[in-house]
């Protein structure tokens, strides 16, 4: 791209200033197609450990999500423990 610019005062170089409009075009799709999936990638990244630390909060504790009378019987299944016992 650098040779294309400085030889594109020259008229036997006219190849280099097509290759000059070339490289820029390239590289203009190539640093969109970039920031696309970097943005891609980082909202997926986001969500991912949003829905892991909202399903480890759920699961320690279900009296928060499902109210007094469910969540023993819940906390006792995630629990191991018995359900007799719990409720």
């Amino acid at each position: 791209g650098f040779i294309g610019i400085l030889s594109n005062k020259s008229h036997r170089c006219k190849n280099l200033y097509h290759l000059t409009k070339i490289t820029g075009i390239i590289s203009a799709l190539l640093g969109t197609i970039a920031f696309l999936l970097a943005a891609v990638s980082l909202s997926t990244s986001v969500l991912w450990h949003d829905a892991c630390e909202m399903s480890k909060i759920v699961t320690s504790d279900f009296e928060p999500f499902l109210g007094d009378k469910i969540a023993p019987g819940a906390n006792a299944c995630f629990n191991d423990t018995n359900l007799a016992v719990a409720l």
